[in-house]
Order: structure tokens, then sequence, then C-alpha cells
């Protein structure tokens, strides 16, 4: 089961069989400094999105299920968020992927269709507006999480996680075929610390 600081894939999860499942993670960069003399490619994490991201990797240190690979837009801001996050990510295999820099959800999609079987569990580290459309578009709204889709609703923040249950083969995927299992924010994991 995935299991996570105060937060878990709810018992009504729509699949009971997790062992079996397509587990799809995805991370806004946390929170970035903007600085006038750095183009928005070059922005580093802030002081606080350097808080925000150790905050999120301890909550992912938690679960038991974790990614076998990771792709990663290779910015600065969302490549020091997963040099944060690596230690709680196991031997997961790595990848820095040029479109996905503020890569749209289609592009994205078709990452996650290109996935063989073989692999169930994947990371996908980017930028909004992308990440947020693709939740919207994978996730049945019947099917997920209320809490996790209103959040999302609300407020895809830096730092924030989507985790989507997929039942389907990777090539397969395709709009409402999803179930967003769980969301957290920093905010959510940090407290008012």
């Amino acid at each position: 089961m995935l299991v996570g600081t105060n937060n878990e894939i709810p018992e009504k999860s729509n699949y009971s069989d997790l062992e079996n499942m397509k587990i799809i993670f995805l991370v806004r960069h946390a929170k970035a400094s903007f600085k006038k003399e750095l183009d928005d490619f070059s922005r580093k994490l802030s002081k606080k999105g350097k808080k925000q991201a150790i905050a999120v990797r301890d909550a992912i240190d938690k679960f038991e299920q974790k990614p076998q690979c990771v792709f990663c837009s290779p910015s600065i801001r969302t490549s020091e968020t997963l040099d944060v996050l690596l230690p709680a990510l196991s031997n997961a295999e790595v990848t820095f992927e040029e479109f996905l820099y503020l890569a749209s959800d289609a592009q994205m999609l078709e990452l996650l269709k290109s996935f063989s079987e073989e692999t169930k569990r994947v990371m996908i580290v980017a930028h909004n507006p992308g990440l947020e459309n693709l939740i919207f578009y994978l996730a049945n709204p019947s099917k997920s999480d209320t809490k996790s889709y209103k959040k999302i609703k609300e407020k895809f923040s830096p730092g924030s996680v989507a985790i989507m249950l997929v039942n389907s083969k990777w090539a397969e995927i395709s709009k409402n075929s999803a179930e967003l299992a769980l969301a957290f924010s920093p905010k959510d994991v940090l407290g008012d610390k």
C-alpha cells in the first residue's frame, strides 16, 4: 500500500490490487527564486523551495511503492528539486528530457504512453500548467479521491505531488482513465513550520 505522512490512499480506492497497478507520481518543482538577472530556465530553488522539497522527500520516503524511473525537466529548479528527492527514490533510473521544460499535458501523455509494460511506477518532475492539465485530463472525477481532486482544483502549488493509479496498458491511457488517489502539497506535510 502507498502510505505517506497523514495521507494514504483511501480504502475506497477503486483498485484493490496496488501491486499490479501502474502508479504515476507527478511532482511540480518546489518554489523558485525570482532574480532579474536569471532567465526562466536558470531559476534556482529559493530557501523556502529547498525546505518544501525536503518535506516532500520525507513524505515520499514513507511510501512502500517507489518509482522505478524518474523523468525530469532539465531546468535548474526541477533538477534541484529532484536532487533533494533522490534519497527517497531508492534506485530509480533518472532521465532528463529537454521537452519536459514547460511541456504541455499532451507531450507528457505521449511520454506515459511510450513506457513498456514492465514499467509499473514512474515519476515526472516538471512544471505547470502542463502537470495540472495532465492530472485533470487523466483523472476520472468519479473514481478519484474527492479531497485530493478538490485540493488540485484549488491549486497545484510548487512542490505539490499527485499520485495517480492506472489499470490499463500504458499505450491505452486516455481521458478519465486514471484515479487520482492522493495529492498533497508541502504545506500539508510541513504544517505551520
